[in-house]
C-alpha cells in the first residue's frame, strides 16, 4: 500500500532533483544524530532518576519520583524540538523531506488526506491496544474499559488527522513561497 502511494506521488511530482535529495539527506543526517543524543541522554536521565528514587526510599519521601520531571516528558520534548527544527530548516530552503511539496503547482490535498488518514488509523490502533493492555495488567481483560479506550483513540486520531492536514498544507505553502523566493534570487 505504501509503495503504491509513493508511486502515485512520484508520478504526480515527476523526476527527483539530485541537488535537492543531497540537501535533504544532509538534514536527515543531522536529525538522526540529534535524535540519537536525545534518546541516550533521556535514557540516562531516567535511569538516574530511578536510582535516586531507590536510594532515597521514594515511598518514604511521598513518591517524589512521580512528581519529578519524568524522562518520558524529556524524550517527548526533545523529539518535538528536534523534528520541528528539522522541518523548519527544510522549509527555509523550500524543501520538505523527499515529498518535494514545493515542486508541485497545486496543493495535493488528496495525498495529504491519505497520509493524514494513515497516521490517524495507526493512532487508533496503537492507542487502543496500548491502553487496553496497560489496563489488563491491573484488572484483567474482563475489567478493561474497551469502549472508553476506543473513544479515546478516536479522539486522538481525529486530532492527529486535523493536525497533520493543517501542518502539511502550511508546510506546502511555506515551502512553495520559499522556493519562489529562492528562484527569484537566482534569476537576479
Amino acid at each position: 500500500m505504501f509503495k503504491k502511494l509513493m508511486d502515485q506521488w512520484n508520478a504526480y511530482v515527476g523526476p527527483k532533483d539530485e541537488r535537492i535529495v543531497a540537501e535533504e539527506n544532509r538534514h536527515y543526517a543531522k536529525l538522526a544524530k540529534a535524535l540519537l543524543v536525545i534518546v541516550l541522554a533521556t535514557m540516562y536521565y531516567g535511569n538516574a532518576l530511578r536510582r535516586a528514587a531507590g536510594m532515597f526510599d521514594d515511598v518514604a519521601l511521598g513518591g517524589k519520583y512521580f512528581s519529578a520531571f519524568p524522562p518520558e516528558m524529556a524524550l517527548s520534548l526533545g523529539v518535538v524540538i528536534s523534528c520541528t527544527a528539522f522541518s523548519l530548516a527544510l522549509t527555509k530552503q523550500g524543501l520538505i523531506a523527499n515529498n518535494r511539496f514545493a515542486e508541485v503547482d497545486t496543493c495535493p490535498t488528496g495525498y495529504f488526506a491519505t497520509c493524514s488518514g494513515i497516521a490517524a488509523a495507526l493512532i487508533v490502533l496503537c492507542v487502543f491496544v496500548v491502553e487496553s493492555l496497560a489496563q489488563a495488567q491491573f484488572v484483567g481483560f474482563a475489567g478493561v474499559y474497551w469502549k472508553a479506550n476506543l473513544a479515546m483513540a478516536v479522539v486522538y486520531a481525529t486530532m492527529v488527522f486535523i493536525g497533520c492536514m493543517i501542518g502539511l498544507v502550511l508546510y506546502y505553502r511555506r515551502a512553495r513561497a520559499n522556493q519562489r523566493r529562492i528562484e527569484a534570487e537566482l534569476e537576479d
